[in-house]
């Protein structure tokens, strides 16, 4: 797991096009593991990056916000096509495992294998993203805690399957066999011991899944 200390710039940033495979079926799916120490702070705890759509939310989640609710944002930002919003019954010092998806105009989010909020006359996606920040807001509102286990699929999942997810089940376990990700490209900055972000970038081709 990766241990955000909350309300800087602490993120994991992954650069591809892989994303574009989501685009052109306007479906996406986020799956983590998060155990949130510190409630009452402004975070976000994923955005995928696109340069046309607002605040270049491609796709966008506060897991929690200040006054405790989810806001899972995108394309673009922040009115009703494009946010799907609520109470996150999320509990200082618990891991919760969430689910965020989008299918066409229709968006879910789900806590520790239950439905928790969905939405639909969603906006679809864009065509150029090309980046993803993990625990922050493109380095700012970082998470106040834990992230593990964060899996994107270019599909929504079942009911079966995110129940599976938030029983334990590895998220590699519900893709075909995975190939040897090619690592091109690592940047970290900050100090040894605290690092501000971690910049990744590899290899990707469409219709593979990456361990």
């Amino acid at each position: 797991s990766v241990n955000f200390v909350g309300g800087g710039a602490q993120s994991v940033q992954v650069t591809s096009d892989i994303w574009q495979v989501a685009g052109a079926q306007d479906a996406i799916t986020f799956s983590f593991w998060q155990k949130t120490t510190t409630l009452g702070q402004n975070t976000s705890s994923f955005l995928l990056f696109s340069p046309t759509v607002g605040n270049n939310r491609a796709m966008h989640g506060h897991v929690p916000w200040s006054n405790g609710h989810i806001y899972f944002d995108g394309p673009g930002c922040c009115d009703a096509p494009t946010r799907i919003s609520g109470p996150s019954g999320i509990v200082a010092g618990e891991w919760s495992h969430f689910v965020f998806q989008k299918n066409g105009p229709d968006k879910q989010v789900w806590k520790d294998g239950v439905l928790l909020l969905e939405g639909t006359g969603q906006n679809p996606l864009p065509r150029d993203m090309s980046g993803l920040w993990i625990g922050s807001n493109m380095g700012t509102w970082s998470a106040f805690g834990f992230i593990d286990e964060f899996a994107i699929f270019d599909r929504p999942l079942t009911e079966e399957q995110i129940t599976a997810l938030a029983a334990g089940t590895p998220a590699i376990d519900l893709v075909v066999p995975p190939v040897d990700l090619k690592i091109l490209g690592i940047v970290a900055q900050g100090a040894a011991n605290q690092l501000n972000s971690l910049a990744i970038t590899f290899a990707s081709n469409e219709g593979v899944a990456y361990a």
